[in-house]
């Protein structure tokens, strides 16, 4: 799962399972737009390779709707995922490059019971390293960002 603001795309939202890129409206936040992220699009060719692609955007969420339309996309991937290899296969839910955006969008309103708004264009503007130290308006001293090669911070 990936968080990305619309000015800064540093995290790469369109190639998480679960990509959101925030929208704000001056110093208001707006919602959140979500993308369909690329491992859940994995798709095996005849060969037996897998494949992926960058995320499609699905839908835009109000503050108060993301966790809501997160959990629902979570059982979607639940109920339509082939768990037979979960090691390598549980990130392909049902095959959503035959089956496409508009079913999903149409499974996650029939879930929710209601319409979801559609995804708001957004063009990102920079993509930043964040390596080094960064002043933060609203909260004191700052971040300090590090390279971390091939691994993770735990």
């Amino acid at each position: 799962m990936a968080v990305a603001c619309s000015d800064d795309n540093c995290v790469d939202a369109y190639t998480q399972d679960l990509g959101f890129v925030a929208e704000s409206r001056g110093d208001e936040l707006a919602g959140f737009n979500r993308a369909r992220g690329r491992r859940q699009w994995a798709r095996r060719t005849e060969s037996g390779r897998r494949t992926r692609r960058l995320g499609t955007p699905l839908c835009f969420a109000r503050p108060g709707e993301l966790l809501q339309i997160a959990e629902t996309i979570v059982t979607i991937q639940r109920d339509y995922g082939d768990r037979k290899n979960a090691n390598t296969r549980a990130h392909e839910v049902p095959p959503f490059e035959e089956c496409g955006i508009t079913w999903l969008r149409d499974e996650l309103e029939r879930r929710l019971g209601r319409p979801v708004e559609r995804p708001h264009v957004v063009a990102f503007t920079r993509v930043e390293d964040h390596l080094g130290w960064h002043e933060q308006r609203m909260t004191e001293p700052g971040i300090s960002g590090s390279d971390v090669e091939n691994g993770a911070c735990g």
